[in-house]
């Protein structure tokens, strides 16, 4: 089954949007366009915890980027945008993973 990614994080099938991702990337998706696939995947791979994977998804989409044909201007900004965007999800990943560690164990459960 083909998932649109717009469906991916409302239906937390993150692993299917990830198969979805490498097959049009070895379907020969548009190299003008792979940025967004790069840029999807590095999403998915963080909601998944996979900071290391997401990571080189990002160096990806920067990469797909700087080879978009896109004007230099554009390319410049989207390569911010996107360093800012990773940062950002990161540090929300750690911050659920935070309150998760921290939330209380009810008394008398499991002990």
């Amino acid at each position: 089954m083909v998932l649109t990614y717009p469906s991916c994080p409302k239906l937390n099938r993150y692993e299917e949007c990830l198969q979805d991702i490498e097959l049009a990337l070895s379907a020969g998706y548009p190299s003008s366009c792979a940025y967004k696939l790069y840029i999807r995947q590095c999403k998915c791979l963080l909601l998944l915890g996979r900071v290391r994977a997401a990571q080189a998804s990002f160096d990806s989409a920067v990469d797909a980027i700087d080879r978009s044909g896109l004007n230099r201007d554009l390319r410049k900004g989207m390569v911010a945008e996107l360093q800012e965007a990773f940062i950002n999800l990161i540090n929300t990943e750690e911050e659920k993973a935070a309150v998760v560690k921290e939330e209380p164990r009810e008394e008398g459960r499991g002990e």
